[in-house]
């Protein structure tokens, strides 16, 4: 008995400590939903690109058997196409652990009351309890390149990053020359926030073209 326990410790181990990898670049589904992704609404395959056209809500989207993990990667190749709302847009990439608690690193487009006030802009952002949750970080500006430094365009290319580790978040954005546009950092100050979660990707109120998702998990929940 003594022994079972002890393999099963062991075997449980190991699986923690392995590393997760994926990449996918959607060129090898036919069009509809890829059968490797956890369904969701509003994504479909279309000519190899993954795209979201939801009019209004956040979709997020999963490949299935992804861990939830306390330090990863992510990267999204991403281009927004149309908006598809008056109110506030949003495409990107998010570590997602349930409904209330998650980071997003997003492309936004300001809702049309703000239009004028607002150009569009990059966003690191932690949901936990509250949107915009900030009691357990605090930000770096040392290396900070500011989401609203350069505006990003629909019809381009954009490239997007989210690392976590046991430290804090960083998310940054390149544009299809590899020019870093934007680049946000938070610390933990304690652990009381959304400090793991599993990869994916996001889109509401902005048709979005994904060409590529990637992930490393190096350390999955215990």
């Amino acid at each position: 008995m003594m022994r079972t326990v002890i393999a099963l410790i062991l075997a449980t181990a190991i699986m923690f400590a392995q590393d997760f990898s994926l990449s996918d670049d959607f060129v090898k589904y036919p069009d509809g939903f890829p059968a490797e992704w956890i369904a969701a609404n509003n994504w479909k395959i279309v000519g190899g690109k993954f795209i979201n056209d939801s009019p209004s809500d956040r979709v997020m989207v999963f490949a299935k058997g992804v861990p939830s993990g306390v330090e990863l990667k992510a990267e999204a190749v991403l281009v927004p196409k149309a908006a598809l709302s008056d109110s506030w847009k949003s495409c990107g990439i998010v570590i997602y652990e349930n409904p209330t608690n998650f980071w997003q690193f997003a492309l936004i487009g300001p809702s049309k009351e703000f239009a004028s006030k607002l150009s569009n802009f990059f966003e690191l952002k932690q949901m936990y309890g509250m949107w915009g949750y900030t009691n357990n970080i605090s930000p770096v500006t040392t290396d900070e390149v500011s989401g609203f430094s350069t505006p990003w365009n629909y019809g381009s290319t954009y490239v997007l990053r989210i690392e976590m580790n046991e430290k804090g978040v960083i998310g940054t954005a390149k544009s299809e020359d590899g020019k870093t546009i934007c680049r946000l950092t938070y610390t933990f100050r304690n652990r009381n926030g959304a400090v793991s979660g599993k990869p994916g990707i996001s889109a509401g109120g902005v048709k979005t073209e994904f060409s590529l998702f990637r992930t490393k998990i190096t350390k999955r929940v215990p």
